[in-house]
């Protein structure tokens, strides 16, 4: 049986894979598409927020969709085809109708070396691998995989390299927190 012959699941048995699933954006996007259209949801997470994702998951159970949570490592090639293999026991062929890449996973430092603490190759490789590279990863191997539905949906939601480049452009001011990897950017009016 080849692609074209196998039939793809019926739209109220799409599955919507959500990568950074158990906080912010990606547990948000979770909530919402268990609603309308009615996507059951297969969220990937590192394991740093066990109780928040502990509540989406009865949360979304709730809606009456089914909902796997796993956790993984999904900025990696070698995560991506093992989260695939967990997808694919879930789901089934061509289930998947939104793929939503929510994850981060950057090196905080220096580009110029300030007290020996510069980025190394390292560092940038992790940092394009987990909110770049792993985009194209998961693509690839859900089309290997024949887990994609007709006409899915693959959203990028990583942004932060441009909305950067856009607010330094503009000469507004940065504040990065490093404890929660999330920045915060300023109007020009604004004291921090």
């Amino acid at each position: 049986m080849t692609r074209a012959d196998e039939a793809p699941a019926p739209a109220a048995e799409r599955w919507a894979v959500i990568l950074g699933s158990s906080a912010g954006s990606g547990a948000a996007i979770a909530r919402a598409v268990v609603r309308d259209p009615g996507l059951h949801v297969f969220g990937v997470h590192r394991g740093h927020y066990a109780e928040a994702a502990t509540a989406l998951e009865q949360e979304l159970r709730s809606a009456g969709r089914r909902v796997v949570l796993h956790v993984a490592d999904a900025g990696h090639a070698d995560g991506v085809r093992a989260c695939a293999e967990a997808l694919a026991a879930a789901a089934g062929p061509r289930s998947v109708g939104l793929l939503v890449h929510a994850i981060s996973g950057a090196s905080l430092g220096h580009f110029l070396s300030t007290r020996g603490d510069a980025f190394q190759p390292r560092h940038f490789e992790k940092t394009f691998d987990y909110m770049a590279h792993s985009f194209a990863y998961w693509a690839q191997t859900l089309h290997a995989r024949d887990l994609l539905a007709p006409n899915a949906r693959l959203l990028g939601l990583t942004k932060l390299f441009f909305n950067l480049g856009r607010h330094i452009a503009q000469c507004r001011p940065v504040k990065i927190h490093p404890g929660s990897f999330r920045l915060r950017f300023l109007r020009a009016d604004q004291r921090g």
